[in-house]
């Protein structure tokens, strides 16, 4: 399995089917980010890429149901992130832009404006990316506005939630 991401990530869904029914996207959504985030911290390309394996599954699984189809996307945009983040070349970057750029566009802003600021800060981020490697200055600016845009609904969405607290 060790040079087969795709086994490995099957292997992992099939131990998680024990879930209750509904629930398996959590599940498999959630060893995603664990093994992206574990890969991320190690640099283990073998981690990275089953984290991969695992949100293309999941989103294939979902694509069809709006919610969790668009989660699913913002899982896989930044399983591409940090596997460009380690690779020569842009495909993962420019994948990564697309899953963020189509979540966003399936994003009602005033209806889910703090899961749109996540997807508008992974877009940032990949803009980001992107720009420095291409040393494109049109992309840069337009990460710095995803970011200010993801920040400004950030601190909104803060200092509501701490006026309700009061």
């Amino acid at each position: 399995l060790r040079n087969r991401p795709d086994l490995a990530a099957e292997r992992i869904i099939r131990n998680l089917r024990e879930f209750p029914r509904g629930r398996l996207f959590e599940a498999i959504n959630s060893k995603a980010e664990e093994w992206s985030e574990q890969g991320n911290k190690s640099g283990d390309m073998f981690a990275l890429q089953v984290a991969l394996a695992l949100a293309q599954v999941n989103h294939d699984r979902v694509k069809n149901k709006k919610p969790l189809a668009i989660s699913a996307l913002h899982t896989l945009g930044w399983c591409y992130l940090r596997l460009a983040d380690r690779l020569v070349g842009n495909l993962h970057s420019n994948s990564a832009l697309l899953a963020f750029d189509y979540a966003m566009s399936k994003t009602n802003k005033m209806k889910d404006l703090e899961n749109w600021a996540a997807y508008r800060g992974g877009l940032g981020v990949a803009l980001d990316k992107l720009g420095e490697r291409l040393k494109d200055p049109a992309l840069l600016a337009q990460a710095i506005t995803a970011h200010r845009e993801a920040l400004k609904v950030d601190r909104r969405t803060k200092s509501a939630n701490l006026k309700s607290q009061w």
